[in-house]
């Protein structure tokens, strides 16, 4: 979970392969130390965004791509790093169980 723009945002605990490889490469692509807006393409930033909230108070549904047109830049600034580094987590969580 976390707080953006003063409104909650809740991230999903699991992400489904169906949904996760299409990303994968947009997202492993993303180079070390280079600014993620400059990185991502607004489509793959809303679909990054789409994969990983279940749920939000900002208005609209977060599963549909034109709840994120709506949204202030900062706050958008905000999900798309907020997500990149939930899937950044969830990725290492699940490589440290794997090798345990």
């Amino acid at each position: 979970m976390a707080e953006i723009g003063g409104k909650e945002v809740v991230f999903r605990d699991t992400m489904p392969a169906a949904v996760w490889w299409p990303l994968f490469p947009k997202i492993t692509a993303v180079k070390a130390g280079q600014p993620l807006l400059k990185e991502l393409d607004w489509d793959t930033a809303v679909q990054l965004c789409q994969a990983c909230i279940e749920s939000w108070e900002f208005e609209g549904d977060p599963a549909d791509a034109a709840a994120y047109g709506a949204l202030e830049f900062s706050d958008m600034a905000q999900l798309v790093a907020e997500a990149y580094g939930h899937v950044v987590e969830l990725s290492n969580r699940r490589t440290s169980e794997a090798g345990e």
